[in-house]
């Protein structure tokens, strides 16, 4: 199989693909989708508008302990870059209650819809640093292909600008 066959191939069955992280290791990250980015584009949207602190770094302490509450989101991001679109909501096998067994303590499991980008992003959260959280958030946006995106979404802008409308002039007013 050639090279690009491979790619569409493993990017339609939503293989992951090991990613070295610097001061992390080698996580398994989902091939670039648009819909992860975006679900990516949604998740920053849940961010808080935070003010700026430039030129008041000496303040920097108290701006993360007064901002840092509402920032939870952050696990919620990195989550969605590792899992992808695909992966946030999977199918797994959860042991039924406990007071649910019966015949000599036959222990049934169900089959659910769980999301794991919460239990991920909580994961996230409570054991990597800042700094590795961050380098893991950079490392899997640079596998994103965001310029492609980019290309499909100002190429089709620009087709919409050009449109005529009824009266006979373009969109752009020409």
């Amino acid at each position: 199989m050639s090279r690009i066959e491979t790619l569409i191939g493993e990017a339609i069955l939503q293989d992951a693909q090991p990613v070295e992280i610097k001061g992390v290791g080698t996580l398994q990250v989902a091939h670039p989708s648009t819909a992860t980015i975006i679900e990516v584009s949604k998740t920053i949207g849940n961010l808080p508008q935070l003010p700026t602190i430039r030129g008041k770094e000496e303040q920097a302490l108290q701006y993360v302990l007064a901002h840092a509450r509402d920032c939870g989101v952050i696990g919620d991001l990195a989550a969605v870059l590792i899992l992808g679109k695909k992966g946030i909501r999977r199918r797994i096998k959860k042991p039924l209650s406990a007071n649910s067994w019966k015949n000599n303590c036959i222990f049934r499991f169900f089959s659910r819809k769980v999301y794991v980008r919460s239990l991920l992003a909580t994961a996230l959260l409570e054991e990597y640093t800042p700094e590795q959280l961050e380098e893991i958030i950079t490392t899997c946006l640079g596998l994103q292909q965001i310029g492609f995106f980019l290309n499909i979404t100002t190429t089709l802008n620009e087709a919409n600008l050009l449109r005529q409308t009824k009266n006979g002039t373009t969109a752009s007013g020409q």
